[in-house]
């Protein structure tokens, strides 16, 4: 199992890049000028220089699930997903936050919700013994009821890689145990539009989970 500080430490660098996100990002900025931003703020903490990996997309490009971050100009209106994996001493932190860029429109604000809620509905289901096909089939079902799914997984177990098994997909009847970290990352997309993902890190304990990452969740946290 992973070391608790090593978790802890990584699990700090993302909650100092999202700061960063959140206290510089503005409209007219380029993704790769966000990626600059997360960069510093991770090897700032680290004092070390830390490799960038992870998904850095906004605007329509948000509505297409994953890409590195491009030269895209950020307009005021439109969501920045930011879904970042720092690996310092053999472990890494796998965390997302989207961003809204000046402010957030009616349909953002409802899809977000039902993101929320879902993350919600899934910490609630973390314990051991629950399969990842039924956290993946938990999602989906809260979805459902906001008319919305997801296209990938509900999450899966990291610590020594960004991505570890189990992931939680629909075949997969692998069982959760105590102590493993894991990572939950639902999220809805709206093609050509915009798309919500939300992404917190969890140890699993004798009786739940523990949630390991604190930035917080709220939608007007995340209005930069």
């Amino acid at each position: 199992m992973v070391e608790a500080a090593a978790i802890a430490f990584c699990e700090s660098l993302n909650a100092a890049a999202f700061r960063a996100v959140a206290e510089n990002v503005r409209a007219g900025m380029t993704e790769q000028d966000v990626q600059r931003l997360v960069q510093t703020a991770w090897n700032t903490a680290a004092a070390c220089e830390v490799p960038f990996s992870g998904d850095l997309i906004g605007g329509v490009r948000s509505g297409a699930i994953e890409g590195a971050p491009t030269a895209y100009v950020l307009q005021t209106g439109d969501a920045l997903i930011v879904d970042i994996q720092p690996g310092v001493n053999g472990c890494f932190a796998d965390t997302t936050r989207t961003f809204f860029i000046g402010e957030a429109g009616a349909e953002q604000r409802r899809v977000y919700a039902a993101v929320e809620a879902t993350l919600r509905q899934l910490e609630a289901a973390l314990r051991p013994g629950v399969r990842a096909c039924e956290l993946y089939h938990l999602m989906q079902q809260s979805l459902a009821e906001f008319g919305l799914s997801c296209p990938h997984h509900a999450g899966h177990a990291l610590g020594c890689e960004k991505l570890l098994p189990p992931e939680f997909v629909p075949d997969c009847t692998d069982v959760l145990q105590e102590g493993m970290i894991v990572a939950l990352e639902p999220g809805a997309y709206c093609e050509g539009a915009f798309g919500v993902r939300l992404e917190n890190n969890y140890r699993i304990t004798a009786d739940g989970a523990e949630c390991l990452f604190r930035y917080p969740l709220a939608i007007e946290d995340c209005i930069v």
